[in-house]
């Protein structure tokens, strides 16, 4: 990576794993991190653990529910709200193989947080992605889309709960969205 002054960037599920390592990464490049997890106390421990080795990182949490469209609604509204830009937003939060369950909304857990949630993110942060020189998004996956399919009726347990399928059918998901984005932003000449 290069120097990344003066960059904000945007990391959901930073408090541990991979999004705990992609904002120290960040920071250590001097870029602004949003820290983004549901529970506040969890949220400011990664600040805390990110502060003691780089002292002078420019932290910020950020507190949002990836369960509930409201949370995501209301969080996005708020960095609208106090942010100039955004450089980066790195769509990393999820839940793998569960029990069986559903978002705020009714939609099957795993779809709903790995997929839905990042997709309304992204939706809602676009005006200041788009306003932003630059500015890229991330969306995670993983090798369990292999195999998987989209199956349309099924988003809302309307069949048996298989954790697995269900699981690799959001990682599918979120491939499809990253690069159906990409196309329409190219084709808008974005």
């Amino acid at each position: 990576m290069t120097d990344l002054t003066g960059k904000t960037a945007l990391v959901t599920g930073a408090n541990t794993g991979l999004g705990f390592e992609t904002a120290k990464g960040l920071a250590q490049m001097g870029a602004r991190v949003i820290l983004a997890g549901r529970d506040p106390e969890k949220v400011d421990g990664a600040i805390a653990r990110l502060t003691a080795g780089q002292p002078d990182a420019v932290l910020e949490p950020g507190i949002v529910d990836l369960n509930s469209p409201a949370s995501v609604a209301r969080f996005a509204g708020g960095i609208l709200g106090r942010r100039k830009r955004l450089d980066l937003l790195v769509n990393n939060a999820g839940v793998m193989v569960p029990p069986a369950g559903t978002t705020a909304d009714g939609y099957e857990t795993q779809f709903g947080v790995n997929f839905l949630a990042h997709f309304a993110l992204t939706g809602h942060l676009f005006s200041l992605l788009a306003s932003t020189f630059s500015a890229r998004v991330v969306t995670l996956s993983s090798i369990g889309h292999r195999g998987a399919t989209v199956d349309f009726d099924n988003f809302r347990l309307e069949k048996p709960y298989d954790p697995w399928r269900e699981y690799g059918q959001s990682k599918l998901a979120d491939l499809i969205f990253a690069l159906e984005f990409d196309t329409r932003l190219r084709a808008a000449g974005a």
